[in-house]
């Protein structure tokens, strides 16, 4: 497998498309799980659209070894749920903010997103230590998690501890799909460069 300059820059190039196509992802993830949500069927969803953007990864980076189709397969999997996340934080900061501005009008006659932003990390240390996206995680799993909801209906609340292990489990399932895609995909790609290698060496000793 070449290690050239030219190869290196070719396969960061797709990694970085990679990257973006999963930041895509986990952020278009987050708004549609606003409007519906089923339980393990999401995720495998998503896991599928990352794989398919694996799979593309693969060949036209030329990532030979399966290990590191599944190392590229599982950072697939980190960026789209970080993305994910982080997006569900933005929706749950800017709900937030809002309120404290409908309040402050109805208080004072007037609103500061300024002030609101600042009370709106305020209000997460409180409640959590922390403030940001590491308040909202440890706010969202102490409230715990409601899934199985469609259009806003039907909520299951499954407590703090199992919204842990669900958050775990889901992440493992996209994580499952996509490194098993870029191991696939690097074997593949593999075996069909052994087989060219093969055939060019019988054809130059004929």
């Amino acid at each position: 497998m070449s290690n050239s300059p030219k190869t290196t820059t070719v396969r960061i190039f797709h990694i970085l498309i990679m990257t973006f196509v999963g930041v895509l992802i986990g952020v278009t993830a987050s708004v549609v799980s606003n409007l519906i949500y089923l339980v393990f069927l999401f995720p495998i969803g998503i896991g599928f659209l990352g794989a398919m953007s694996i799979n593309k990864t693969v060949k036209k980076a030329k990532i030979w070894k399966p290990f590191q189709g599944m190392l590229l397969g599982t950072f697939m999997a980190l960026v789209i749920y970080g993305a994910y996340q982080y997006s569900n934080y933005l929706t749950f900061r800017m709900l937030l903010i809002n309120q404290m501005n409908l309040e402050m009008m109805q208080a004072i006659g007037k609103m500061d997103f300024e002030v609101a932003n600042v009370f709106a990390d305020y209000a997460l240390k409180e409640e959590t230590g922390f403030s940001g996206f590491i308040g909202y995680v440890l706010f969202t799993a102490a409230q715990g998690l409601s899934v199985g909801k469609i259009f806003s209906i039907n909520e299951i609340n499954i407590g703090s501890f199992f919204t842990w292990l669900y958050w775990l489990a889901e992440f493992g399932l996209i994580a499952w799909i996509t490194s098993a895609a870029g191991k696939i995909a690097a074997r593949g790609h593999f075996i069909n460069s052994a087989m060219l290698g093969t055939e060019m060496k019988t054809i130059s000793e004929s």
